[in-house]
């Protein structure tokens, strides 16, 4: 089953979300910020119900802790729902490690360094310990994304 991420306009109100889908199974809903706040404590409940593993502190902690990001509104651009899930896979899906086997240029300062960022499914940076950050990484993301533009 393939699952499709992408910016999709609502059908009643016009509104974009940011969503997952497959079409071979026929479902759509939005996704990370764009799917509304569920308390924490609402999601153990319902995921105890159906048998599957609570949700982890520290996905806990980020929720809560983000919680007024989460809305049910829509964006008035696609742009805007594809920024907001941005934002959400900063917040939620950056990781930060090191691979000791290779030394490649930070993508920042031009220091070489093991140091590596993922965020979301496909940004790969390299990055030094000095330029782990969210910030450093949005940057580093956004120039990659406008030179592939060009």
């Amino acid at each position: 089953m393939a699952k499709i991420h992408s910016a999709r306009q609502r059908q009643g109100d016009k509104r974009w979300d940011f969503t997952v889908s497959s079409d071979e199974e026929g479902w759509c809903h939005p996704t990370g910020y764009c799917s509304g706040f569920e308390h924490p404590d609402e999601v153990d409940r319902k995921s105890e119900e159906q048998g599957w593993p609570k949700m982890r502190q520290e996905e806990r902690d980020k929720t809560l802790l983000h919680r007024a990001k989460f809305h049910e509104d829509g964006h008035a651009t696609a742009k805007e729902a594809s920024d907001c899930h941005d934002d959400y896979e900063l917040d939620f899906e950056l990781r930060f490690s090191e691979n000791p086997d290779e030394m490649l240029k930070c993508a920042s300062c031009g220091d070489f360094t093991t140091g590596r960022c993922t965020v979301g499914t496909f940004g790969r940076y390299v990055l030094c310990r000095q330029h782990q950050t969210r910030d450093e990484t949005k940057k580093v993301r956004d120039a990659d994304r406008a030179a592939r533009q060009r």
